[in-house]
């Protein structure tokens, strides 16, 4: 008798645990890619992954630290998951300046 509540239960963990192993392993897919923008005679690269800004690349500077990241995205892209769109958002952002991305 204890043998087939043993097995009972132990068939319920190993099912139990399958399933919960199953719909946690799959892990959410980032999507890189960059945008090249130019204001005036500057020109920059800003690298992103799920419609956020993860790098900014100036063609005279280098690369900038992670403040000027986070400013650029609390400013222009809270809330953005896509690429397509961030690129949208920020080609709009500096028309003002005279500027695009691309």
């Amino acid at each position: 008798m204890h043998k087939h509540i043993f097995l009972s239960l132990s068939i319920l963990v190993l099912l139990c645990g399958c399933s919960a192993t199953e719909t946690n392993s799959k892990p959410k897919e980032i999507i890189k890619g960059e945008m090249n923008c130019t204001v005036e005679e500057d020109k920059f690269t800003l690298m992103l992954e799920n419609g956020q800004i993860v790098k900014y690349i100036d063609s005279v500077e280098g690369e900038l630290g992670q403040e000027t990241v986070d400013i650029l995205n609390e400013e222009y892209l809270v809330g953005v998951t896509d690429n397509e769109e961030a690129v949208r958002i920020m080609n709009e952002s500096l028309k003002d300046l005279e500027g695009h991305c691309e």
